[in-house]
């Protein structure tokens, strides 16, 4: 029996080679599956290159949606800047083709002609005002910013010609820059690409350029001071305005606003150095302006005034004690 087996043995090793070759690299692949045990080693590993080539798959995906949207990504900034291109394209067109001239042979108007368009004119000038359309058939042409021009003045301006004229927002910012010279150019060219095209970024970046932010509306809404030639009703519109800059009211509670007056006057009761020391941590709220100042006069030998009456108390008495001490140094002396 053992004789014949072992005859019997090398007449089946042919036909069992390839099936042990192909176990071996089927679990030589499935190296990181889970251990089955036995025999039955071929399904399982079946079913982990499966799982392989499908997460392999999926990571394609998922690289090719994210090369998808850096392609949206592009395709915008390439036709915002193509859009912001055009429009300066245009201006420069329109201010250096000169107006054509009419010609001498032309024969001019006759009376009726010129009262029928007038008419006309008239009626659909009345029309577009009852429909509540622009009746500015044409752009203004605004002038460009100038170092004698005030910032603030020009970008009112700008904001009012462009919502009279029924300007999307989104074209603001184009409209803008062709005007834009010195400090406020220079503002805009530093800044990021993809916050160059809001207006409201673009407007915020150059009135920091200029130093102007809420705290120079807040002093100029606390100043006292009234122009020369100001009337009561212009010094009303001019408060009016610094206070929305200021406190920017809209999308705001109640609560909030009121959170905002109340850190005013709590920084305005502190001592100069206490204010500028907390102001440098901008704290959101007078409660969190309170914890700075906590923190600020525990660091502090105790004594020291931090209140801003207490300050300016002690500076008070201070030219009386050198007063009395170069006194005795003096009369010493004499």
């Amino acid at each position: 029996m053992h004789r014949g087996a072992r005859k019997h043995k090398p007449e089946t090793q042919p036909s069992e080679e390839p099936c042990a070759g192909e176990e071996e690299l089927e679990a030589g692949a499935s190296a990181m599956a889970a251990d089955t045990g036995g025999e039955d080693v071929t399904e399982p590993t079946l079913r982990d290159l499966t799982g392989i080539l499908q997460a392999f798959m999926g990571l394609q995906e998922a690289r090719e949606v994210k090369l998808n949207e850096e392609r949206q990504k592009q395709d915008q900034r390439f036709k915002a800047l193509q859009h912001q291109f055009q429009l300066l394209q245009m201006e420069v067109q329109a201010r250096t083709s000169p107006l054509p001239e009419p010609s001498p042979n032309d024969a001019g108007p006759e009376e009726d002609d010129i009262e029928d368009v007038k008419n006309a004119q008239a009626t659909s000038a009345s029309v577009r005002m009852s429909s509540g359309q622009s009746q500015f058939s044409l752009e203004p042409k605004l002038q460009k910013l100038t170092s004698d021009d005030d910032i603030e003045h020009f970008l009112v301006t700008f904001e009012r010609m462009a919502a009279a004229c029924r300007w999307p927002k989104a074209d603001w910012v184009f409209h803008l820059i062709p005007l834009l010279t010195g400090k406020a150019r220079s503002a805009y060219v530093h800044m990021d690409v993809d916050e160059t095209h809001n207006y409201d970024d673009v407007k915020t970046a150059i009135l920091k350029k200029y130093d102007i932010n809420p705290e120079t509306y807040r002093q100029r809404f606390r100043s006292l001071y009234v122009y020369p030639d100001e009337s009561p009703k212009e010094l009303y519109v001019r408060l009016k305005e610094l206070y929305g800059k200021w406190i920017l009211p809209r999308g705001k509670t109640v609560e909030e606003i009121g959170e905002m007056l109340i850190l005013e006057q709590f920084l305005r009761m502190l001592s100069p150095e206490l204010q500028v020391w907390i102001k440098e941590h901008d704290p959101k709220s007078a409660a969190e302006a309170s914890t700075l100042a906590d923190v600020f006069v525990a660091a502090r030998r105790k004594g020291q005034p931090w209140s801003n009456a207490s300050f300016k108390d002690k500076n008070a008495c201070k030219p009386a004690s050198s007063r009395h001490h170069q006194g005795s140094a003096t009369g010493r002396a004499h």
